[in-house]
């Protein structure tokens, strides 16, 4: 059976290849073939360069293409995996695009690297991201006033003659 029929019949089965692919590629990915090396970003495809020459490029047709995983015979049957074995075919998808012509298998793979990616560095806060509280006053240790020393008594109304 024809590898790319396989690969077809396989995205119809998975409607989460991408999810998969985000997953399995992450960090900076290199894929190399007899004429080629083609490099990913989290399994997408960031530049391509052909030997001898080893001039970096990235083609239109190339452009937001993801790494899927790999195609290799096993058996007598084709099995795709998204661990890499030595000989296999790199199956990379172009999302948007119709089945037959959403897949490019490339020709047989002699090596493959994966660096992971560096964990980010924390945030670190901008000015508009830092809030201020009000000044508080500090805590007043005054003794309370002393009962006050007035008297009210009941007055008495004159007598008027």
């Amino acid at each position: 059976m024809d590898p790319r029929s396989v690969v077809v019949q396989l995205a119809r089965r998975f409607s989460n290849l991408q999810e998969l692919a985000e997953k399995a590629f992450e960090g900076e990915v290199a894929i190399e073939t007899a004429n080629t090396l083609y490099r990913f970003h989290n399994g997408v495809f960031t530049s391509r360069a052909r030997k001898p020459t080893r001039a970096y490029e990235a083609p239109p047709s190339l452009v937001g293409i993801r790494l899927v995983g790999f195609l290799f015979p096993q058996n007598g049957l084709w099995a795709f995996s998204p661990q890499y074995k030595k000989g296999a075919l790199a199956v990379l998808w172009k999302p948007g695009l119709p089945d037959d012509k959403a897949f490019v298998l490339t020709t047989v793979t002699i090596s493959f690297s994966i660096e992971a990616a560096p964990r980010p560095y924390p945030r670190i806060p901008t000015a508009s991201d830092v809030f201020r509280r009000p000044p508080q006053q500090a805590p007043t240790f005054r003794r309370p006033a002393p009962p006050s020393l007035t008297r009210i008594m009941p007055a008495t109304a004159p007598k008027l003659v």
